[in-house]
């Protein structure tokens, strides 16, 4: 399938100026639904199921989130489609490559992160996305995963006309190495009024958790 979704690996917290081109067509009217959706024990455990299968994340979503994916704005739906579901050991590298083709807008202030912090006795994950302007919608996932890549928390909320977006989780997962994953997808409008999407993918420190209940 043609990306046209750009993607930009960013490790940790990163504020950044590009330049590039535009792409049209893009209506944030078709996307007015604001999700908040938690993933359930069920659907963790399908989703695991499934990792490393050779599927995207886009046949993985509509196979075991299906409701959800139906809300969710194409261009996201495009980008999921464009991921492999794999619970690749590469997230814990620390990673900064980019990658674009001539119909994505790479002109932007943005930031975005994950953060992984003890609450007490738990392990709470967030990710976020932060812009000086507002914008149309965003739809930002967290994630929390082992270190073989198993999750064991997911969290996907949009939102709309505001210029943030923070999701977060808290978790008991049994003892282990965690890092949380952010997934960012924004809607900006350039100067000439054309629509484009944004897509970064944003990870916290590895921590180590030990679960007092072990």
């Amino acid at each position: 399938m043609k990306k046209n979704i750009v993607s930009i690996i960013i490790c940790f917290l990163v504020f950044s100026t590009t330049t590039g081109l535009s792409v049209s067509g893009l209506s944030s009217e078709e996307n007015a639904d604001i999700i908040y959706h938690i993933a359930t024990e069920e659907e963790l455990e399908r989703l695991n199921e499934l990792l490393d299968k050779g599927y995207s994340e886009g046949e993985v979503y509509e196979e075991v989130l299906p409701e959800l994916f139906k809300k969710l704005p194409e261009p996201v739906k495009e980008s999921l489609y464009d991921m492999e579901f794999t619970s690749s050991e590469e997230s814990f590298q620390p990673t900064d490559s980019s990658e674009s083709n001539d119909e994505i807008i790479t002109s932007t202030y943005y930031g975005v992160w994950s953060e992984l912090t003890q609450q007490g006795m738990s392990l709470q994950y967030l990710s976020g996305s932060r812009h000086q302007v507002t914008r149309e919608w965003y739809v930002t996932r967290t994630s929390l995963m082992d270190s073989s890549g198993t999750l064991y928390g997911l969290v996907l909320k949009e939102v709309a006309n505001t210029n943030e977006c923070i999701v977060q989780g808290i978790l008991d997962p049994p003892s282990g190495t965690y890092r949380t994953r952010g997934d960012h997808w924004w809607h900006v409008i350039d100067n000439q009024g054309q629509d484009a999407i944004f897509y970064n993918v944003s990870y916290s420190v590895p921590r180590s958790y030990t679960n007092p209940n072990n």
